[in-house]
């Protein structure tokens, strides 16, 4: 793959710095930027924009969020950042814009490359991925996938950066569904696609009106409202914007889901990493319904703990972890988060946090090596 000299495309103004360049046909202006001056996640990302101001003309893109007022409209940029899954976004200004009229073009068939990320243009539309992550997309006016595609030697110039036939779907021929049933009264969970997470227990349990940017790639993302219970006041008066993240895709019990989901409010500073620790896992508790036996018959009990409520619990762990190193753990993170179902607490690869429904009340949970420490309700 070709690499073009970076140094060429680099321009900066108004504290944005980074790597502008135009396809050759004129319809696209993309940019990989080293500092968006946006902050958080999105300080570092790749994306394109059209080349005037109106919305992205890409057959099969969902709407997205209005970044002033929330509502439902088209977007009017595509994008990828370091760590989470590409998306569609309405932004306020265009960033991948450079106003000095004098973007250079990139070449079909070669890329560019700079500060962890890698664009191409090709006959066929644009890509762009983080290097990172591995994440990112390709375009065109025809439509989208959220993958990135290796630009490839090209012969003459369509002239309309437009191929990818279809939109995003998942690598499976199966849609992932999110999650699993686990307690009585809940919403959205098994589902493709929901418009509201509930997860059965009290308000702030509760995700609506979802608008989807993404599904079936690695990370599922959308955007909704939610009680945010930091904020002052009583039932509705706490109703915020929220980002929703489904993650952990995979199988579960001969199910194609995302084992994992968390919300959190991004006016509050959250971010996916921040509020990764309570997040919730339909995968590891039992399908509603099925006896509890089926849970512990492979757990070990490790001894009790107490909160400031008084009620003992009994400490389970579950996989490759000793009750020498999971009764430390629990007696580090339940008694200050038993009354916090907003909060969670990292530990090394620990992840720990009250379940807000279901069968368990506590749950630390070590993805990448398969082990569980809690407690039952």
């Amino acid at each position: 793959m070709p690499l073009v000299d970076r140094e060429s495309y680099a321009w900066s103004s108004g504290g944005v710095n980074g790597y502008f360049f135009t396809t050759p046909s004129g319809l696209w202006r993309c940019a990989i930027l080293s500092d968006s001056a946006q902050g958080g996640a999105d300080d570092r990302m790749a994306g394109c924009q059209p080349k005037t101001s109106v919305p992205l003309d890409v057959a099969g893109a969902p709407d997205v969020p209005d970044h002033f007022t929330s509502n439902p409209v088209r977007p009017n940029a595509i994008l990828v950042n370091t760590t989470d899954a590409a998306r569609f976004a309405s932004l306020s200004q265009a960033l991948f814009w450079r106003f000095d009229e004098s973007t250079p073009v990139l070449p079909y068939g070669q890329a560019l490359s700079a500060s962890g990320f890698t664009c191409n243009v090709q006959t066929t539309g644009v890509s762009c991925r983080s290097d990172a992550s591995g994440k990112g997309f390709q375009f065109s006016t025809g439509g989208f996938d959220f993958n990135y595609a290796e630009a490839k030697p090209v012969g003459a110039s369509t002239g309309s950066d437009a191929v990818p036939s279809a939109p995003a779907a998942a690598p499976s021929a199966v849609q992932p569904v999110l999650g699993r049933i686990w307690g009585p009264a809940q919403e959205g969970y098994g589902q493709v696609l929901p418009q509201l997470i509930f997860d059965g227990g009290g308000p702030t349990g509760a995700v609506r009106d979802l608008v989807w940017q993404s599904w079936g790639g690695d990370q599922a993302m959308a955007t909704g409202t939610a009680i945010d219970a930091t904020m002052p006041g009583v039932g509705s008066d706490r109703l915020a914007p929220a980002n929703v993240v489904a993650y952990d895709l995979g199988d579960c019990d001969g199910t194609f889901m995302y084992k994992s989901v968390v919300w959190f409010f991004p006016k509050n500073g959250e971010t996916f990493e921040s509020a990764r620790p309570r997040g919730i896992h339909p995968c590891d508790e039992r399908p509603y319904g099925v006896s509890p036996t089926s849970d512990t018959s492979s757990a070990a009990s490790c001894g009790m703990v107490t909160a400031a409520d008084g009620i003992e619990r009994q400490v389970f762990t579950k996989g490759p972890v000793s009750c020498a190193d999971g009764m430390p753990l629990v007696q580090a993170t339940y008694p200050a988060l038993y009354d916090k179902p907003m909060d969670g607490k990292q530990i090394g690869q620990w992840d720990c946090g009250v379940v807000p429904a279901g069968a368990r009340i506590f749950l630390c949970n070590n993805h990448d090596a398969g082990a569980q420490v809690f407690m039952y309700r």
